[in-house]
């Protein structure tokens, strides 16, 4: 079991702009920003208390790291938990697996030995070539030069 006092120090140390990075969530995070979960047409994600917690005002969520990495990868707040741990430690085992997001392939859980679990992409078929392209994009391809 992990003791409050050693979460609340790891908290300290693994922010969510770095678990974001590190997952190569879509997006850059900042102050005020678009929610690397779902799509928007505004800005109403934000990252504040120097990148400890977070808030989506669409939804009302409110995130910690562990609450964050949860979400990401669509994990119970436990797994995420001794990920978070794990990631914060330099493991990066947490992030093993590109997370769900808008338009991502998900994540399935495969056992590669008896009693070992992974995390790789499932296949669905989806081409890459074939998606829509970014918002940032189509607006880049509007915007006057």
């Amino acid at each position: 079991m992990i003791s409050r006092a050693y979460i609340d120090a790891v908290k300290q140390t693994l922010t969510i702009p770095e678990i974001w990075r590190r997952l190569n969530l879509s997006g850059e995070p900042r102050r005020l920003c678009s929610s690397p979960f779902r799509e928007d047409k505004k800005p109403s994600f934000s990252i504040f208390d120097q990148g400890r917690q977070a808030k989506d005002f669409a939804t009302g969520e409110n995130f910690d790291g562990p609450a964050f990495l949860a979400k990401a990868l669509d994990l119970p707040i436990a797994e995420a938990l001794k990920r978070y741990v794990a990631m914060a430690s330099g493991d990066n085992s947490g992030a093993e697996c590109v997370p769900r997001q808008m338009d991502e392939t998900p994540c399935r859980v495969a056992r590669s030995k008896p009693g070992q679990r992974t995390l790789e992409a499932a296949d669905n078929g989806k081409n890459r070539q074939n998606q829509r392209p970014s918002a940032w994009s189509a607006w880049a391809s509007r915007a006057p030069r």
